[in-house]
């Protein structure tokens, strides 16, 4: 859903600029172009609604604003119940699982299915309310000789497809209706009208007929319900309709001649007389929807008898201009190749305190190259593709301030690269959303090639800049063999926690002494606990994760209330001001959490630093 709604919003954000340059043209030329060039410039905005994403041009309206402003694009995210982050919380039996809050982007999206919806289907109980009252009230055809005159017109406005005629008592105003069977309906009061009256009527009818008015109305009612928020389709929707009786108007004198214009705008008048404003209807279109653009109507109609007729000439210079608006409006401004300085600014960084010196002490000439006065803590990740030779940063993630800066990546168990930055790739609308290698070239975002060390395929690598997080800080890390902690740990742990240890998996070992495990502890009733537990020399430091059973499901979807270590990896470890700073990834069952453990006050501290990447198979 927030994919659709991120599309619609895109969309109409193209289309606002669209209708705005057109209702700018149209008010321009009000009194030098006919209704039927204006109709025609409405077909753009048309053609941009059905199809926004036209070729590359670099003249296009749209190569001076984004074609995702921002507040309008909803990246895509991990479900709520998939994230690995859980609040901690009394482990009480009496606890009761927490519903997770919903999105902004989710309740937009809500709102905007809700608001489609409803509108959709009061457009669809218009329709059918009103067919049940052409098939169950009070019908009957028209007089023979007003049918024979139908068909003088029909030979008039050359429509060779047979139009029915019929009289309906409920009907406010004439109108021409029917998608599939076109009908032309008429009140009561409209068979009093003169001769003349009567042909002026049918004529109208039938020019919007042979517009194809009947086939656009529905999908204007359609793009409606699509973009029913934003104010500026609803004006032009409404501006198109002037236009399409204007249009109509302008047919009718050209088939009856200058000389009846007069005449016809005098028709107009009574069969306003007779009628009201008609309901909007899918697929119906009446002579006098709006008695408030007669005016217009009538004073345009007298501008036809006066003569003002279109030099050839002047036509094609139309027709050039129309061509040259298609273009502006109908193809993507996007350019090729973004300059970097185009990404969004970074939120400020997390800063720790100076680090301790190493217990070698370096020499002076070291100490001033290699240790900075502020250790930054970045959050900045990429991944690779499916060579491991290119890392990508996504454009929506966090970026770094200077990216040419960015010379080191650290992967899977402290797996250091040195990378070197290559440039912003664009691209493509294909992009499925996920951060997986076979939809790589899709993604935007900034290129990194690597050129010293192995990348593994398709993994997180979190990015340093050498000058604020030195290689030095890193530590080893070796991948352990999933096997049980020792007793004299678990005993500790049980001791800590006042639970009992079901089971514990060792991740992997730090240096030579740091053990890193996974901890699943014995469940309270619907209680569940799990912890990161790294045992240090010096003690053990740990992340609690409580959970409260909820059907099948505690930590992340589809868990059945346990943890297994598969789900689990290191990504590194590094000196940081407390002592420890540890890069987990948690798998999830749609994708992969990043998160950075950091110890402080001898337990480890989740900072708020998160990376994402989205893998779920479709």
């Amino acid at each position: 859903m927030d994919k659709l709604f991120s599309l619609v919003l895109d969309v109409s954000f193209q289309a606002t600029i669209a209708g705005g340059i057109i209702l700018l043209v149209r008010f321009l030329t009000r009194k030098r172009l006919s209704a039927r060039w204006h109709r025609l410039l409405w077909t753009i905005l048309l053609i941009k609604l059905l199809i926004p994403y036209g070729p590359y041009c670099s003249i296009s309206a749209f190569r001076a604003v984004p074609e995702h402003p921002t507040g309008f694009v909803f990246e895509t995210v991990q479900p709520q119940q998939t994230t690995p982050i859980v609040q901690e919380a009394p482990a009480t039996s009496n606890d009761v699982p927490v519903p997770a809050s919903p999105s902004a982007a989710d309740i937009a999206a809500a709102v905007w299915a809700a608001g489609a919806a409803g509108l959709g289907l009061w457009y669809l109980w218009a329709n059918l309310h009103f067919r049940r009252k052409l098939c169950h009230r009070l019908v009957r055809g028209a007089p023979i000789e007003l049918r024979k005159q139908l068909q003088r017109c029909r030979r008039q406005m050359n429509i060779k497809r047979p139009i029915r005629i019929l009289v309906q008592e409920e009907i406010t105003t004439p109108c021409v209706y029917g998608f599939f069977r076109p009908t032309i309906l008429l009140t009561p009061d409209t068979l009093t009208l003169e001769e003349n009256q009567k042909n002026h009527l049918l004529l109208h009818e039938l020019s919007h007929y042979k517009r194809g008015d009947l086939y656009i109305l529905p999908l204007l009612m359609i793009l409606q319900c699509l973009h029913w928020f934003n104010p500026v389709i609803w004006l032009c929707f409404r501006t198109l309709r002037e236009d399409m009786e204007l249009a109509a108007d302008e047919l009718v004198v050209e088939v009856l001649g200058p000389e009846q214009a007069l005449a016809y705008g005098k028709s107009l008048l009574r069969v306003a007389e007779q009628t009201s404003m008609s309901h909007i209807r899918l697929s119906a279109v009446g002579m006098t929807e709006k008695k408030s653009q007669l005016e217009t109507r009538i004073r345009r109609i007298c501008m036809k008898k006066k003569g003002a007729g279109k030099k050839i000439v002047v036509t094609i210079l139309v027709c050039l201009c129309i061509c040259a608006l298609a273009v502006l409006l109908l193809t993507s401004g996007k350019n090729q190749a973004p300059a970097p300085t185009e990404a969004p600014t970074l939120p400020p960084e997390t800063t720790a305190a100076p680090t301790q010196a190493p217990a070698e002490a370096p020499t002076e000439t070291q100490a001033e190259v290699t240790q900075p006065a502020v250790v930054t803590i970045g959050d900045v990740f990429g991944f690779t593709d499916a060579d491991g030779q290119t890392i990508l940063i996504p454009k929506l993630s966090t970026l770094p301030q200077d990216l040419e800066a960015v010379t080191l990546a650290v992967g899977e168990y402290g797996n250091i690269l040195t990378v070197e930055y290559a440039g912003f790739q664009e691209g493509s609308r294909a992009d499925t959303g996920r951060m997986t290698p076979d939809n790589f070239e899709n993604i935007g975002g900034h290129l990194y090639t690597v050129t010293e060390g192995t990348a593994a395929p398709g993994e997180t690598y979190y990015m340093l800049d050498p000058n604020t997080f030195p290689q030095e800080l890193l530590m080893p890390v070796t991948k352990g063999d999933h096997s049980a902690a020792k007793e004299a740990l678990v005993t500790t742990l049980a001791e800590q926690t006042g639970r009992s240890v079901q089971d514990s998996w060792l991740l992997g070992t730090i240096g030579s002494d740091s053990q890193v495990y996974l901890v699943l502890f014995a469940p309270q009733g619907e209680d569940l606990l799990a912890s990161i537990a790294v045992h240090t020399p010096e003690g053990v430091l740990r992340r609690d994760y409580p959970a409260s059973r909820n059907g099948s499901t505690a930590w992340r979807v589809d868990d059945s209330g346990t943890m297994t270590p598969e789900l689990f990896q290191i990504l590194f470890a590094a000196k940081a001001d407390d002592g420890l700073l540890l890069g987990m990834t948690w798998l999830g069952s749609e994708g992969e959490t990043t998160l950075l453990l950091k110890q402080s006050e001898g337990a480890l501290e989740e900072l708020p630093i998160l990376f994402y990447r989205y893998t779920a198979i479709a």
